[in-house]
This record gives C-alpha cells, structure tokens and sequence, in this order.
C-alpha cells in the first residue's frame, strides 16, 4: 500500500468514524446515554460503539459536544439523502442482475450513479470528519490520531478492513 493510498484510507476511515459515532450519540432516545458514551441509536452498528469509547476518551467539553451535535444535526438531511441516493442506485443495478438481461451497456448507468453517489456521500462524511476534527485540541486530535493508529494496525492484523 503506497503512503498517498494509507494517508487516503487513515482519513476517510476517521471521517467516517467521527460522522458515525456523533450520528450515534445524536439520535440516542430520549432518557439514552447522552454524549458519546455509547449506546444504540437508530444508526447503531458493531462499530459504533468503538467509535463512541474513542471520542468518549477523548474527554470532550460540553462546548465541544454541542458544536458537534449542531454540526451534525445541519447535516443530518444531506446524509439520509445521500444515502438513500446510493441505496437507490445500487437497488438498480442488483434489479438489473436479477432480470436476466445484464449487459455492461446497461449496467453502466447504474454504475455511473453508484459512484456519483458514493463520492458525494464520502465527501460529505470527509467535510463533517474534518470540521469536527478543527474542533478537538491539539492534545485531543493527537490522541485520536494515535487512537485511529492503533484501530488501523489491529485491523490490519486480523485481517479486516
């Protein structure tokens, strides 16, 4: 793996990471676990609850966990959007391959719309993982740096990505 491609893959990971572990702690039920101590909301996963202890380590101010909340909740319809377009598109293409008359020709707009998607969806989860991040310390952002480290390595023992 070439550096470009690990520094490429460390930051969209902790865009991602950082989008799903505060649409986590922002969609806990009422009475729920507040901040980013953990917990299900209605976009919980495995994950979730990794990525809710590392920004819960980070030990956020109330400021800080407003502002992302806020930052968040703003992007909140853009992301369902977004999502529901690649879910949408990829709907199509797997259609397609059931009907029993895929043809590259006809698969390639739903390909086309897969990845338009896909990178609006990633540039979106990169935006917000970077506006948050200006919002951490550099204390903060070193430790999550390291944090993010440690998740990569072990991942890339066991195998998983």
């Amino acid at each position: 793996m070439t550096l470009r491609t690990r520094i490429l893959t460390a930051a969209g990971l902790a865009g991602a990471l950082v989008l799903f572990a505060v649409t986590t702690a922002h969609s806990q039920p009422p009475g729920g676990r507040g901040g980013f101590g953990g917990g299900r909301g209605h976009h919980g996963g495995p994950g979730d609850h990794l990525v809710s202890f590392v920004l819960h380590s980070l030990d956020l101010t109330a400021d800080q966990e407003t502002q992302i909340e806020a930052l968040v909740a703003d992007r909140q319809e853009t992301a369902e959007t977004q999502h529901e377009a690649l879910k949408t598109a990829r709907q199509a293409l797997h259609q397609l391959v059931l009907s029993g008359t895929f043809s590259d020709e006809a698969a390639e707009p739903h390909v086309q719309a897969i990845a338009t998607a896909s990178g609006q969806f990633a540039r979106l989860h990169a935006k917000l993982g970077s506006e948050i991040y200006n919002l951490l310390t550099a204390e903060q952002r070193e430790e999550f740096t390291e944090t993010l480290a440690k998740v990569e390595e072990h991942h890339g023992r066991s195998g998983r990505h």
